[in-house]
């Protein structure tokens, strides 16, 4: 081995255990901000999957016609039931999914960004929060 040898696994080494805190970073800060949950209307509303999963389905029937496929209201994060018509929980839905959308996408760009770095000061650069 070379001097040069042992100083790529050097940096090597230094960059991997970079991206890998890096990423780990932003895995915790998008499953942080998916927990806060979506802010509407003076309410806190779930954005996990299984809600999102929930919202889109719900979403699809108002919009092909069903006229109450959400039973009139909707629950926050806190379990309040909030009485909502038709177009207020459209509104929600819209909401909610595109938010949760937002978080999704920041993470795959800044996942893609942190994979692609080659030094660590590229990785120190990219934005991690939400």
């Amino acid at each position: 081995m070379t001097i040069i040898d042992d100083m790529a696994k050097e940096i090597l080494g230094e960059l991997e255990a970079a991206r890998a805190s890096a990423m780990g970073g932003l895995f915790s800060n998008m499953c942080d901000a998916i927990e806060d949950g979506f802010p509407w209307d003076g309410e806190i509303y779930q954005i996990d999957d299984v809600s999102t999963s929930r919202m889109v389905t719900v979403l699809g029937e108002l919009r092909s016609g069903a006229t109450d496929a959400h039973g009139g209201f909707w629950i926050t994060s806190s379990n309040l039931k909030v009485d909502m018509d038709s177009s207020e929980v459209t509104s929600l839905l819209e909401g909610a999914i595109s938010f949760r959308l937002d978080i999704d996408q920041r993470y795959l760009t800044q996942r893609d960004k942190l994979s692609m770095a080659t030094t660590v000061d590229e990785i120190s650069e990219i934005g991690i929060d939400f």
